[in-house]
């Protein structure tokens, strides 16, 4: 159904980069058959920078975000400091780039920071994020 629809859009489906997942509270899993080659679903993908999970908790996601803001933070930090210490400009840099790496799609994952132990990874990395600056500052 999917395949004709893209033959009469003029479009190729490359079935060996094809990921799927199903959106569902249940914990089953759906295999799709493509010209003979079966997709199976997997617990995440990435999806324009979002990773979606079967349930859209965004717990992965936000997981993910933390981590890569952080080390992000950290190596931007270690570069500016082999650099006769950061000026201010450069301090309200490194904020703003953790700031906009953990913020990325924020509309779309937003109600999951109402759970607290979804939203503990990105409150630490945005108070070290915090610390940096002031410590900086000083």
């Amino acid at each position: 159904m999917a395949k004709d629809w893209l033959a009469t859009a003029g479009l190729e489906l490359a079935v060996q980069k094809t990921e799927d997942v199903l959106i569902s509270s249940r914990k089953t899993v759906a295999n799709i058959i493509v010209d003979a080659t079966t997709i199976t679903s997997t617990r995440a993908i990435r999806y324009l920078g979002i990773h979606l999970d079967p349930r859209l908790t965004f717990k992965e996601h936000l997981e993910l975000v933390g981590a890569r803001a952080a080390e992000l933070g950290r190596s931007l930090s270690r570069i500016m400091l082999n650099s006769r210490g950061p000026k201010q400009g450069r301090r309200l840099l490194l904020m703003n780039v953790m700031k906009s790496t953990m913020f990325y799609g924020a509309p779309a994952w937003a109600k999951a920071m109402t759970v607290k132990t979804y939203r503990r990874r990105l409150d630490s990395t945005y108070r070290l994020a915090a610390l940096w600056r002031r410590v900086l500052l000083s």
